[in-house]
């Protein structure tokens, strides 16, 4: 299709914000109840320094997005989708950071942690109105209260 760029091509390297402002804007995100642990601010700090693999579920339809969405607000858990897509490299850099998150146990029973690879399933970007990745999108209530674009953030870790 003329005119129509390919997910690779929709990579958002451009964005440059620090990472240490990425970290307290996503542990004030995640963190909106009260942590069980004294300890959950300086965990969600040191995420960086921790990767391992995360219990993040791959998104294979919009339904399934929607479902997820929708069953989260009846437990008041937050959701994080995290789009991304094949030949990214920024989305490459930051997926252990978000990996990491989705282990930490502050956010086991908050949050659920989602990625889909926009590549395979563009219906769902084009629904939720991303056009470049990585883009993370977290929704409370079903409704959508904040959005993350660009990957620049993995490099300055």
């Amino acid at each position: 299709v003329h005119g129509k760029k390919s997910p690779s091509q929709n990579c958002d390297s451009s964005i440059s914000i620090p990472i240490h402002h990425h970290r307290a804007h996503l542990h004030k995100t995640l963190s909106s109840s009260k942590p069980s642990s004294p300890y959950a601010t300086r965990a969600a700090y040191n995420l960086l320094f921790n990767i391992r693999g995360g219990d993040i579920q791959q998104i294979t339809s919009l339904s399934q997005v929607k479902e997820i969405i929708e069953n989260a607000s009846n437990t008041n858990q937050l959701v994080v989708l995290d789009f991304t897509s094949n030949n990214c490299p920024p989305c490459e850099m930051i997926a252990p950071i978000y990996s990491d998150l989705s282990e930490l146990e502050e956010f086991e029973s908050k949050v659920i942690f989602l990625k889909v690879n926009v590549s395979d399933h563009p219906d769902v970007a084009s629904y939720y109105g991303v056009d470049g990745w990585p883009t993370f999108q977290l929704f409370r209530n079903e409704i959508l209260v904040d959005s993350i674009v660009g990957g620049q953030a993995a490099k300055a870790g």
